[in-house]
This record gives structure tokens, C-alpha cells and sequence, in this order.
């Protein structure tokens, strides 16, 4: 059972943990301001499977093995690093390109909500931030001994 110090300790983690912008929290951003608000829910919604991924696997220990083992832990940074610099890259190319940035929006806008969808749950996946938060909560909340990493 977990005592009102560790409650409370852990809602402070987990308020600073909320408030800090992420890739997610970007990705929302341009995506608000570019195609508007349906977007962003399809992108959301996707983010949020995403989570609910990533939350699973914690508590059924593939999380912990992640942590584990450095060299898969760098494999999933490196490929959400990538990711990112991708869509960096993407942003700076679309500025870059003067008047055909209209055309890029016309671009951005003619994805289809599941393609926003499945930006959303790959930027949640590859973003190493949840897994460790995750693997802290399920052991904080459920204690070591009841969670599947303990057993692995």
C-alpha cells in the first residue's frame, strides 16, 4: 500500500512530468496551428494508444527488460531521435521554401486523419520519457514485489 509521502511525492513527479512539453505536445501545436483542431484530436487519440502501449508493457515487465538491456534502451532513443530530427527537418524545409510553403500546407492538410493517427502513437512509442515514468509508477503504486519485472 502506498503511504500519503509517496502519494504525495508522486503527484509532484507526475505534475512536473504532465506539464513539461514533449514531442507530443509539439506535434499537437503545429498540428493545431497548420490543420486545425480535428487534426490534433486524431493525433491525440493516437498518442494516447500509444501510451496505453507503452503503459501495458510496463506492466507486463517489457518495459523494465528495456531498461535493462542499454543497447535496446539506445535503439528505441535513437529511432525516436530520428524521428524527431525528421520532422525538424520537415518544418525547416517547408520555411525555407518561401511561397511554396502554401503548398505544403495544402500538403499537410490532404494527409488523412489516420496518417495523423499513426504520426500520433509513433511519436508516443519512440519518446524513451513514458517508459521510464511508466516503470516508476507501476512500481511505486503496485510495489516490486506484485509487478511482472520483479518475476523476470
Amino acid at each position: 500500500m502506498m503511504t500519503l509521502d509517496t502519494f504525495l511525492l508522486y503527484a509532484a513527479v507526475a505534475f512536473f512530468y504532465v506539464i513539461s512539453p514533449g514531442p507530443a505536445v509539439l506535434l499537437a501545436l503545429y498540428n493545431g496551428a497548420v490543420n486545425g483542431v480535428k487534426v490534433v484530436v486524431s493525433s491525440a487519440l493516437g498518442n494516447i494508444l500509444g501510451l496505453l502501449v507503452l503503459s501495458s508493457c510496463s506492466i507486463s515487465g517489457l518495459s523494465a527488460l528495456l531498461l535493462t538491456s542499454a543497447t535496446l534502451f539506445t535503439i528505441v532513443k535513437i529511432i525516436g531521435a530520428s524521428y524527431l530530427i525528421y520532422l525538424g527537418l520537415k518544418q525547416i524545409r517547408a520555411t525555407f521554401k518561401g511561397k511554396k510553403d502554401i503548398q505544403f500546407v495544402k500538403e499537410e492538410r490532404s494527409k488523412s486523419y489516420v496518417a495523423y493517427f499513426k504520426e500520433g502513437f509513433f511519436v508516443a512509442v519512440t519518446n524513451p520519457k513514458p517508459i521510464l515514468f511508466f516503470c516508476g509508477f507501476i512500481s511505486t503504486v503496485f510495489g516490486y514485489e506484485r509487478t511482472a519485472p520483479a518475476t523476470v
